[in-house]
């Protein structure tokens, strides 16, 4: 999903650019927000994601401190692990979503 939204935005960026007087604006805004939406749902989807990984990994590092067993270090190393992928990717959802509003303000300032 996320590489159809990075092709969309590369798209409008290229018609912004060209300052065409043909293109329908309000239609492309309103695309646009559509597209928005479907960002900000992965968003919000990561971030519960995301949310569940840690908390997951806190309970297996506390019940590892209690109970050192072999596997459950293993399973703190994954959860550590999976949490930091998810840190990172979350933080470029958040930063790409940003790039998007800007946009979206580009796009308003051609509306009005």
């Amino acid at each position: 999903m996320i590489k159809g939204l990075i092709e969309s935005k590369k798209e409008l960026e290229k018609l912004l650019g060209e300052n065409s007087s043909e293109t329908d604006w309000v239609g492309e805004t309103n695309w646009f927000n559509a597209q928005i939406k479907h960002l900000q749902h992965e968003r919000e989807v990561h971030l519960i994601v995301t949310l569940a990984v840690g908390l997951s990994g806190l309970i297996s590092i506390y019940v590892s401190l209690f109970k050192p067993i072999i596997w459950l270090l293993v399973l703190d190393i994954i959860f550590l692990v999976l949490f930091a992928a998810y840190i990172f990717h979350y933080r470029y959802l958040e930063n790409e979503t940003q790039r998007w509003y800007s946009l979206l303000r580009r796009l308003k300032e051609k509306v009005s």
